[in-house]
């Protein structure tokens, strides 16, 4: 698996390399701005891109980038690694066709979880921004078809919640929890975990897919 990295800060950059190593993604390419990150995905088709989203005076350029990216590549997985904490933002970000948004005042952990969840094809926000961006059930009349189990069981999955999790939240068996969750997939039109979490995140189905998984 190809790599670049599109970041301002030199610190940041070696601390992504540093990263990616730990999970074996090589080669690695960085970029400090815009012009040099669409240089370097043009000439190496990377299979994964970490993306700040305010590089030089743009405060959102990132987001310009990533939507630059989608008319070009739908299969290249993005995460998004900002200092930008409001849900909204990274809900347009999630909507836009990244894989993951990650806060820069996060600690490594949370970047590696990212990498691997991306890897492995899923989608992830940060645990301190899941739960704000997670719908409120009251909000959105797309869902008016839900019970009230699964609204619950998809606000969970929105906010990275593991079955074990969720059936022990809502004091329903594993086995319960599974079915819940074929029901929602059924009528969202998701045809995965992935795409299912996305309409959590987002708050309504029909948002981007979640880009496929290339050969690494």
């Amino acid at each position: 698996m190809k790599a670049l990295v599109i970041d301002d800060h030199p610190v940041v950059l070696q601390g992504c390399l540093d990263l990616l190593r730990l999970v074996a993604v090589d080669p690695v390419f960085l970029a400090s701005d815009l012009t040099e990150g669409v240089n370097l995905y043009r000439r190496h088709k990377p299979d994964l891109i970490i993306l700040d989203l305010s590089l030089g005076s743009d405060t959102l350029s990132g987001l310009n980038f990533l939507q630059w990216l989608r008319v070009h590549d739908s299969t290249a997985a993005v995460i998004v690694l900002t200092m930008h904490t409001e849900p909204g933002i990274a809900r347009r970000a999630i909507e836009g066709g990244a894989s993951a948004f990650v806060c820069k005042d996060g600690n490594c952990d949370d970047l590696l979880t990212a990498i691997r969840k991306v890897k492995a094809g899923e989608i992830y926000v940060s645990p301190e921004l899941a739960i704000g961006m997670a719908f409120d059930r009251d909000q959105f009349d797309v869902f008016g078809d839900l019970t009230l189990r699964e609204l619950d069981t998809l606000k969970l999955i929105g906010s990275g919640g593991r079955y074990e999790a969720i059936a022990e939240q809502l004091h329903v068996s594993y086995k319960t929890v599974v079915n819940i969750v074929s029901s929602l997939k059924r009528k969202l039109g998701a045809g995965s975990l992935g795409e299912l979490t996305r309409v959590a995140i987002t708050g309504h189905p029909g948002v981007a897919q979640v880009p496929e998984k290339k050969a690494s």
